[in-house]
């Protein structure tokens, strides 16, 4: 019975992971951390968000790049455990969780905002909240996929992301 349980994870991980892709508004990615194009993917992250000069948008481009990077991440652990995917995917998910030191660090721009721009600001606060339940959901579906030392490493991550997460939001 282990056995069987064993060989339907992988399919079960795609199965959720399609829909957990759309809980956040992303697609699966065909592009991943272990791609020689992946490179290429962040330098077009960072120009988003150095063009980007609205503090607001700013927020929302960043939570849509940690959704994506969350997916991807768990998209490596579907496609492969070998211990390059899993520290590859353990990489991506700590870059989740310094973009929130990143937002962070910006709240003050946003704060500023919200006396002009309040229900744009309350926006972006229900799209934290909302987006942080599902990164969490995502996190669990890795967690569900991985063992021992990597577990352990993925949870702490996951807190980590969801502590940077909480603080980012009381900032505000």
């Amino acid at each position: 019975q282990d056995q069987l349980r064993d060989e339907k994870k992988p399919e079960d991980l795609k199965l959720n992971l399609d829909s957990l892709a759309t809980d956040l508004g992303v697609s699966v990615p065909s592009i991943l951390p272990d791609s020689p194009l992946y490179p290429l993917k962040e330098i077009v992250r960072i120009v988003e968000l150095v063009v980007t000069t609205d503090p607001i948008s700013r927020a929302d481009a960043l939570l849509e790049q940690d959704n994506q990077k969350t997916v991807e991440a768990a998209k490596l652990i579907e496609n492969s455990q070998s211990t390059e995917s899993v520290n590859l995917a353990l990489e991506t998910l700590n870059s989740v969780s310094d973009d929130f030191n990143k937002l962070k660090a910006h709240t003050d721009e946003v704060v500023k905002l919200s006396q002009t721009e309040g229900e744009k600001v309350d926006q972006l606060v229900s799209a934290i909240i909302d987006n942080g339940l599902a990164r969490q959901t995502v996190f669990s579906e890795i967690e569900n996929n991985v063992h021992g030392d990597t577990y352990v490493a993925v949870e702490e991550v996951r807190t980590e992301v969801l502590t940077n997460g909480i603080d980012a939001l009381l900032a505000l």
